[in-house]
């Protein structure tokens, strides 16, 4: 916004939570492991946060989503598996739910599927309302 003061600057970021801990993006193949085999059989958060911002106005503009993301109980070997195929190591969560992950979950509960994919679509349209700009 500061490089580009007349412009709408849109960025968003995503974290996932088991009980309260921040599950960071992996990384690795090892840390993706463990963090698939701590969330394997639980229900965790998936939080997806977007934010509008003009650096002329000052203006700011934001929202979050929250999924609540049931997967299945898995075993090591379908761990080891999903990632080798999906190579999840930049996601929050170690997965892909617009890849292969969608198999690793029984239930995905919040307001905004496109949130579980990294951008909630239908915040950000009601966020660039509050900026007078009409979608569609």
């Amino acid at each position: 916004a500061r490089l580009y003061p007349e412009a709408l600057v849109i960025g968003g970021d995503q974290i996932a939570a088991l009980g309260g801990a921040v599950l960071h993006k992996p990384g690795t193949a090892a840390r993706a492991e463990a963090q698939l085999a701590r969330l394997a059989g639980q229900t965790h958060q998936l939080y997806t946060a977007v934010v509008v911002a003009q650096g002329a106005s000052g203006r700011r503009a934001s929202a979050v989503d929250v999924h609540h993301m049931a997967m299945r109980p898995l075993s090591a070997e379908a761990i080891a598996r999903y990632v080798a195929r999906d190579a999840p190591l930049d996601c929050a969560g170690s997965y892909r739910v617009e890849s292969l992950g969608i198999a690793l979950f029984e239930r995905l509960a919040g307001d905004d599927f496109t949130a579980v994919v990294g951008l909630p679509l239908t915040r950000l349209v009601a966020l660039l309302a509050e900026f007078d700009v009409a979608v569609p």
